[in-house]
């Protein structure tokens, strides 16, 4: 059997391995292979010839993008995927060899690269991404070969992730300079101690930014997005102190320095609603105008209730146009200038729609929340840390963690493939006929086995056709019991039926309880209902949870507008 490997790129190289699938293919490649838009490069197993691989596709199916806001780490994300592989390359891939180079292999002998590790990444130095956009670049495990992979982008909020995820199916060029990393081969691995310390924390640039607070003080507050980032910058000088050599791949023992930072660095947890107000001057926040309390703050001053209409807040007109940029560091007429309907109340004042305010706050993550009456800060997790402990370089842990360095690190290009177009595998004349003729002579070869076999079980058919008859009249027997049973049961269950109605039981006093059904003799059916009541989310299961009782009820009014709806129904006397 021979092997062939498919690449999207040019090679002449022997690439050896010792990893999970120990591959060595030749210098040369064997064949050319016409897919869709492109040629598909082919190389021979160097020693065992026999079977062959296939270079993934890496196609970006920009229609599978979505956009979500993960509960657990308080991100906002756009899922992508890629095709790395499919039974029609599969088939094109066969058809080809055995046309052309080997008509003696099957299908099975062609299989997709088995890639160990794989990445991607954004590879454009005059062109990086924006500060709002970060790519979840992990080496993954890729040794159980998945046809269609997932990778994320983290954005600063969920607003930057729709733009990003309409860009990607209106406009897919726009993401070529996508790129996956891959390993495909290995060499031994060896252990190192590793002493993790403080200076391993302080080296980065976020630390330095702690430094640089106005407060000035050795304990900082910090929230999860940026503990997540100091944790990140700490584990990098940690492995950078201990690989020195660009060719390594990490083996997931990376994790466990991350694991070990993060238990140290997230020790002491404080939650915002036990603040008092001045140790929100000790609280990193990034930028600093959107600090919870000054957002908070500025609001208060800037909008009130309006009793007369709880659906719009009142503007304080001097507080608006006498503070282009406010205390808290942004423009407050460039925040709300697009932000819905603005008019006058009754008496004149200039206001705006409430729920208008806060889709802003909502769009722009802002951690502010009206209550009915005025502004609060949302309640925020924080991590406390002693910058003064960490400055002082003591040892925070050690761990044992393996080293192993790969010879191979290969890239290809992100292909663009619209998941709503359709492919149709092409193919000669020749090969056409080819298959048809196969799959004659096999249909041909299991309809004589057939007949073969009904000509030898003929006695045993005539057993079972008579076995049959004798169960159906056995059948015809049960089933007219059964229904004379069946009649004996219904008149018995009646009459105990009767028989409880008749039973005395309901108290003497005033009562209701839950319909279900009809209600019993000597209850009055009520029934009453309230629909359209907002909420912050219909899709979230902690803030609404679906439930019947009965015939009373309790779920979404119209979910696409966040509104819910309860029924009871009851039976009174």
């Amino acid at each position: 059997m021979l092997s062939l490997i498919l690449l999207l790129c040019t090679s002449a190289a022997i690439i050896n391995g010792q990893g999970h699938w120990n591959i060595e293919l030749s210098p040369q490649t064997v064949t050319m292979v016409p897919f869709e838009t492109h040629q598909i490069s082919v190389w021979e197993h160097a020693r065992e010839p026999g079977r062959y691989y296939a270079m993934p596709l890496v196609y970006l199916l920009n229609d599978t993008a979505t956009i979500r806001k993960n509960i657990a780490t308080e991100k906002a994300t756009m899922t992508f995927s890629i095709l790395m592989w499919s039974l029609e390359a599969k088939q094109v891939i066969y058809s080809h060899l055995k046309r052309l180079i080997n008509p003696n292999i099957t299908i099975e002998d062609v299989e997709m690269l088995p890639m160990e590790k794989l990445r991607i990444i954004w590879n454009n130095r005059d062109m990086p991404l924006a500060k709002d956009y970060k790519l979840t670049g992990t080496w993954k495990s890729n040794t159980h070969l998945p046809s269609v992979i997932n990778f994320q982008f983290v954005c600063s909020n969920l607003y930057k992730c729709q733009l990003l995820m309409e860009a990607m199916k209106s406009t897919p060029e726009m993401f070529n300079n996508l790129e996956i990393e891959y390993v495909i081969n290995g060499q031994q691995s060896s252990r190192r101690e590793v002493t993790i310390t403080g200076r391993h924390v302080t080296k980065g640039k976020l630390f330095s930014a702690l430094e640089q607070m106005p407060a000035g003080g050795d304990i900082v507050y910090m929230n999860s997005e940026d503990i997540n980032q100091l944790v990140s910058e700490s584990v990098t000088n940690v492995m950078a102190s201990v690989y020195t050599d660009a060719s390594y791949i990490d083996t997931g023992d990376e994790i466990k320095v991350v694991d070990i930072v993060n238990g140290v660095l997230k020790r002491f947890q404080e939650n915002s609603k036990d603040f008092e107000p001045r140790m929100w001057s000790s609280v990193f926040w990034d930028p600093q105008w959107t600090r919870p309390d000054r957002i908070t703050e500025t609001m208060n001053r800037i909008f009130t209730k309006d009793v007369h209409d709880e659906s719009h807040l009142l503007v304080n007109e001097n507080e608006w146009d006498g503070s282009t940029k406010t205390n808290a560091g942004f423009d407050i007429f460039e925040l709300f200038s697009g932000s819905g309907s603005h008019d006058q109340s009754s008496s004149g004042t200039f206001r705006m729609r409430t729920e208008d305010v806060l889709k802003v706050l909502r769009e722009r993550d802002l951690q502010t929340e009206f209550r009915g009456e005025i502004f609060h800060v949302k309640p925020v997790r924080l991590y406390r840390l002693n910058l003064a402990t960490l400055n002082s370089g003591n040892v925070i842990a050690t761990s044992s963690i393996q080293v192993r360095r790969y010879e191979s690190v290969q890239s290809v290009k992100v292909q663009v493939k619209d998941t709503k177009s359709k492919h149709t595998i092409r193919s000669t004349a020749d090969l056409v006929r080819e298959e048809l003729l196969a799959a004659t002579n096999d249909l041909q070869q299991k309809l004589s086995a057939v007949n073969a076999l009904i000509l030898k079980d003929t006695a045993q058919l005539k057993d079972t056709i008579t076995t049959i008859t004798q169960l159906r009249g056995k059948h015809d027997e049960y089933k007219l019991n059964s229904d004379a049973k069946h009649g004996e049961y219904s008149a018995l269950l009646s009459k105990h039926a009767g028989m409880l109605n008749a039973i005395p039981g309901w108290p003497n006093q005033s009562f209701c309880i839950f319909a279900n059904g009809h209600c019993p003799a000597g209850f009055t059916r009520h029934e009453g209902y309230l629909k359209a009541l907002p909420i912050y989310s219909t899709a979230i299961p902690s803030y609404l949870q679906p439930s019947t009782w009965g015939n009373s009820w309790m779920g979404c009014h119209v979910c696409s507008h966040n509104d819910v709806e309860l029924g009871i129904i009851t039976c009174c006397k």
